[in-house]
């Protein structure tokens, strides 16, 4: 169902865009690298089902919004509510920034609401938080059936962001993690890492995936302790998403020969979850009690993984899908670029 035509076109650079837009620097490249990948196939990666190709999706995937000539920046869940980041650009100038809400219960999207600066959004905790990454950066609380919440102001291009129940926390392209309270207060450095992709945090501790040089930072969350590599025998590579899911945590990387990393922390260390036996590169990641979902351009669309199994399917044939997924009530969202023109626009859904 088609709901709502918005306004551009080819995608930008951005911090927190920075990995997916490596990984599209190099999409010819790899395709032509692709009978060359497979010696960096490690031995000891466990062996895997091949890929079945015969897409998956038990309905045909539909557009659930049009943001022509808009681009879609990412989107982010919280509850039964989408929030969609957009904007335009036109030889390197962005303008036209918007976010959109989608209810899905009802699919009904409300009408691009204006912002101040370029915006990602990141789910945690039941809320989104939406940074602003360029000029005069404020994080702000999205809450279904709420205004937006300005938690923190006037912060020099915020890129990644997570929070718990009592602190919001972020990092900037000076390389340096941050927290304050939600309720306000001082800000007070956590930690430092390098091109930060992503932050995830649990009870004691916070977790930083340093996107282009492929390691994972650990340290407490209140910032008393120095932070220390989560170790891993595998060969480095840009690090584009990594989530929580139960007790461990999970990383996918632009490794030509796809790797799903698994962290115990317990024991501070990685290892291979799943090892692709075909080429591609993950660009994305989120996951099920009973699935992983990984966007792979480069191996045509969106893949999912069995965890019991390790089996795995193309369930949507794609080559626009870079960004994580959102998975809702047995619902798969993703956005995906017009065929006829350059840029992320759509919103996709289907059932799985």
């Amino acid at each position: 169902m088609k709901l709502l035509g918005l306004v551009l076109v080819a995608g930008c650079s951005s911090p927190a865009h920075g990995v997916a837009d490596a990984a599209r620097g190099i999409e010819d490249a790899t395709v032509d690298a692709a009978p060359d990948a497979a010696p960096d196939a490690r031995p000891d990666a466990p062996p895997d089902a091949a890929v079945s190709t015969s897409p998956r999706c038990t309905t045909t995937p539909t557009i659930l919004l049009d943001t022509s000539p808009r681009v879609i920046g990412n989107m982010a869940l919280a509850g039964d509510t989408l929030y969609v980041g957009a904007y335009q650009v036109n030889n390197s100038t962005v303008s036209d920034n918007a976010l959109i809400a989608i209810d899905l219960t009802t699919g009904v999207a409300t009408a691009p609401v204006a912002q101040a600066a370029q915006v990602q959004l990141w789910s945690a905790f039941g809320n989104v938080y939406m940074s602003e990454y360029r000029d005069d950066g404020t994080i702000w609380q999205l809450h279904p059936g709420a205004a937006p919440v300005a938690l923190v102001e006037h912060l020099a291009t915020p890129t990644v962001v997570t929070a718990d129940s009592d602190y919001v926390y972020w990092a900037s392209a000076a390389n340096i993690v941050q927290r304050r309270l939600i309720t306000g207060g001082p800000i007070q450095t956590v930690m430092a890492c390098n091109e930060p992709s992503r932050l995830v945090i649990d009870d004691t501790d916070i977790y930083c995936a340093e996107g282009f040089q492929g390691h994972v930072l650990r340290a407490l969350k209140d910032g008393t302790s120095l932070a220390d590599t989560i170790t891993t025998m595998t060969t480095d590579y840009p690090i584009v998403s990594m989530i929580k899911d139960g007790a461990a945590l999970y990383y996918a990387n632009l490794d030509p020969m796809p790797d799903l990393m698994q962290i115990n922390p317990l024991t501070s260390s990685a290892s291979v979850f799943f090892k692709s036996t075909a080429p591609g590169r993950y660009t994305g990641l989120a996951a099920t009690s009973d699935y992983f979902y990984l966007s792979n351009p480069f191996a045509g669309g969106l893949q999912r993984i069995q965890r019991a199994t390790h089996a795995v399917e193309t369930i949507v044939t794609d080559i626009g899908i870079y960004y994580d997924p959102v998975l809702w009530n047995k619902h798969v969202y993703y956005e995906t670029q017009n065929p006829q023109a350059s840029g992320e626009r759509y919103v996709m859904q289907c059932v799985d």
